[in-house]
């Protein structure tokens, strides 16, 4: 079947040939018999002359045919000679035409695989060839070693095309770069693959052309039959040929294809130049857009985008893009990364890092060389092979074989890693990447740096902008507050004096009594409140308790002492007080502040709650890195939303916002707690469900004394 293939591609071959050939035969026949009736003609005329004339006449009449007959042999080899030349010439033509149908559909491709594709096919559908290969060789550095990898794609009149890539140097190596044109009779050649392929084939004897691009050897291509012929002169000439043009195809293909990538990389910067001169731009939108313009600057199928934790100990996954579904949740797919791990040392070696995945179980890794204007191909001391991190397993997953590593750097700081990844396609041959990638990754993480500072820096302005809004809402409602609440105790204090004066001579004494400690106490509480004004004009300024101020302080003593002030409150309210603290508990702190903590604490416990609840005083020891004291001053009131547990701690915050409120408070003594407990090293928090009548619980951290 494949020999009567054969027979009917040569013919169609030839029948371009067959009528000029045809017309060049009937031309010879005439000519012969022209030359043949001349001959006869002065054979007969001599004859009669030598019989009817005298010697010299005939002599000379034989010299005259004689001349004749070397004039029509002269003719005839001429003759000859130009039908051999217009062979020759027709030949060539019809070569010059078979090539030009080879070569008009390649003109096109600039795409290399398309270009791979249609350049084998051709040389099988119309010359009939059963194996037809075709080789090139890639540029150092595009594998971990410096040796050139090889791209391979197959094409046979009985199977699918293949594509694989090559590795490893072998035979086919060789042959690309020896750059001469060889026929090998193939049998096993240690090429696992290829010897898999040929034997399927059933093709044993091969010829390769070399593919050379002004001296640069760019691979080789093979053809093959079945039958195991040999290639004739005419056949080997036209595959010269098309091997020379086939090379010019693919270089200019190969500089297509880096022209197509700076362009795209060069839009990509341009995009985030862009962004950059946006008059508002979201920090979570900038992130997105890093991963988004990096996949596509780099040709990458992922882009992950890393940010520190606060301990700066991991790297978290913030954003990411895939190729395929352009966005995807980082957490869903991408690991953490331990600063510890090799991947983790990338965020603070200060370059990029190129990786490959070739085996299960290692990975080799390249880095840039400190010249960036001078890249050259990785060596042994540039490259090794280490052990896959969670990342690099994460990566090897989705059948990534090369990835870039490369940290963002603000002001001589790593600010972020970004991971830039390519993919083994089943159904194409991908380039990994190399070290020639590596500047291109650079440029862009320089670049991504200045967007992801500049929308940094516009959020935490816009947030400052905002927290000063709010910080105005509540110092409006502070002075609306603060009004209402210096008028209460006010109001309370003209008022009671106003009867101790006015009935002072009728009201009993213990009535007086009674009237002048309401007033004193509305005195009270117009000194804290403003105490608790002046502290915090204090506190926006400086530290106010100075190391010198802190000493060993009993902690029942500031119970009792507290105790004494809110006793009142507690009598009028019929609350129950439990305290439980050993004698002998101290604490450092300032003995001043550590009261009037306390106190604002328990005040703030029995605003929020109802009377008759219970109050509960408590201290225990809490064994640290060092020695501290937990004070805890739990209450049964309606509880602090976990929401709103640090906003309590805020200045001019309450969470009874109404002037009209009955739970008065100037919205200060919180955030003054807070600040006087850790400038004398301690900690403050709440603890509370937000349930009614679970209460909440305040607890103080303070050094043991």
């Amino acid at each position: 079947m494949g020999q009567h293939k054969n027979e009917r591609i040569l013919n169609k071959r030839m029948h371009l040939a067959f009528y000029t050939g045809g017309t060049i035969g009937w031309s010879v026949v005439l000519s012969i018999l022209l030359y043949l009736c001349i001959v006869l003609l002065l054979g007969l005329l001599v004859y009669r002359e030598m019989a009817t004339s005298d010697v010299w006449t005939g002599l000379l009449l034989f010299l005259v045919s004689l001349l004749s007959a070397l004039a029509l042999a002269r003719s005839l080899v001429t003759l000859r000679q130009n039908q051999t030349f217009w062979r020759s010439h027709k030949q060539q033509q019809n070569e010059i035409n078979l090539l030009r149908m080879l070569v008009n559909p390649l003109v096109d491709v600039l795409d290399k695989a398309r270009l791979h594709e249609e350049a084998t096919r051709q040389l099988s559908t119309i010359l009939g060839y059963d194996a037809v290969v075709l080789l090139t060789l890639e540029e150092p550095g595009e594998g971990a070693s410096s040796a050139q990898s090889l791209l391979v794609h197959a094409v046979s009149s009985t199977s699918t095309p293949l594509s694989w890539r090559s590795r490893e140097p072998n035979k086919l190596t060789s042959i690309c770069q020896a750059g001469e044109e060889t026929t090998i009779n193939w049998h096993i050649q240690r090429v696992a693959q290829f010897d898999t392929w040929m034997r399927q084939q059933r093709v044993s004897l091969i010829t390769f052309f070399p593919l050379l691009y002004h001296g640069k050897k760019l691979g080789a291509l093979g053809v093959a039959r079945c039958s195991g012929s040999a290639l004739s002169m005419s056949e080997a000439s036209l595959l010269r040929l098309y091997a020379e043009q086939l090379a010019t195809f693919l270089e200019y293909a190969r500089l297509y294809e880096e022209a197509h990538e700076r362009q795209v990389f060069a839009q990509a910067l341009a995009n985030i130049a862009t962004r950059l001169n946006a008059a508002a731009i979201e920090l979570g939108e900038m992130n997105q857009l890093i991963c988004d313009e990096g996949g596509h600057a780099l040709d990458a199928d992922y882009t992950i985008f890393y940010l520190p934790d606060e301990k700066r100990e991991k790297l978290v996954p913030l954003t990411c893009w895939d190729k395929e579904q352009e966005r995807v949740a980082p957490s869903t797919i991408w690991p953490e990364l331990s600063v510890q791990e090799p991947d983790g040392q990338t965020f603070f070696d200060l370059q990029a890092r190129l990786v490959h995945l070739e085996r299960a179980d290692a990975v080799s890794v390249c880095k840039l060389s400190p010249t960036r204007s001078d890249v050259s191909p990785p060596d042994k001391a540039a490259c090794g092979s280490v052990q896959k991190g969670v990342l690099r397993n994460a990566l090897w997953q989705c059948g990534v074989n090369s990835a870039i590593l490369v940290p963002m750097m603000a002001e001589g700081e790593p600010i972020g890693l970004l991971v830039f990844a390519r993919r083994q396609s089943a159904g194409r041959q991908r380039r990994a990447f190399s070290v020639f990638d590596l500047p291109h990754a650079q440029d862009f993480s320089e670049q991504a740096a200045v967007a992801f500072t500049n929308a940094r820096l516009y959020e935490r302005l816009r947030n400052a902008h905002r927290r000063l809004q709010e910080l105005d809402q509540m110092k409006d409602q502070f002075m609306m507050t603060a009004s209402h609440e210096l008028r209460t105790p006010l109001t309370a204090v003209q008022g009671y004096i106003e009867l101790v004066v006015q009935y002072g001579d009728v009201l009993p004494p213990e009535e007086r009594a009674d009237f002048l400690e309401k007033a004193r106490r509305g005195c009270d509480e117009l000194t804290m409140l403003l105490s608790n004004v002046m502290d915090a004009s204090r506190l926006e300024r400086d530290v106010i308790i100075r190391p010198a101020l802190l000493k060993r302080v009993s902690v029942s003593e500031a119970f009792e002492s507290v105790t004494l002030m809110i006793e009142p409150n507690l009598t009028r309210e019929k609350r129950e007080l439990h305290v439980q603290v050993a004698d002998d508990l101290s604490v450092q702190a300032d003995p001043m502040r550590l009261r009037q903590v306390l106190l604002n604490v328990c005040v703030n416990a029995l605003k929020y709650s109802e009377p008759g609840t219970p109050l509960y005083l408590s201290a225990s020891v809490y064994q640290a890195p060092g020695a501290v004291v937990s004070i805890d001053v739990t209450d049964r009131g309606k509880g602090i939303a976990p929401e709103d547990q640090e906003l309590v701690f805020q200045r001019f915050y309450r969470l009874e916002g109404d002037v009209n409120s009955p739970v008065r408070g100037s919205g200060l003594g919180l955030y003054i707690s807070r600040r006087l407990i850790e400038a004398m090293g301690g900690k403050i928090w709440i603890t509370s469900s937000g349930i009614p009548g679970e209460g909440s619980t305040f607890t103080i951290q303070l050094p043991m004394a």
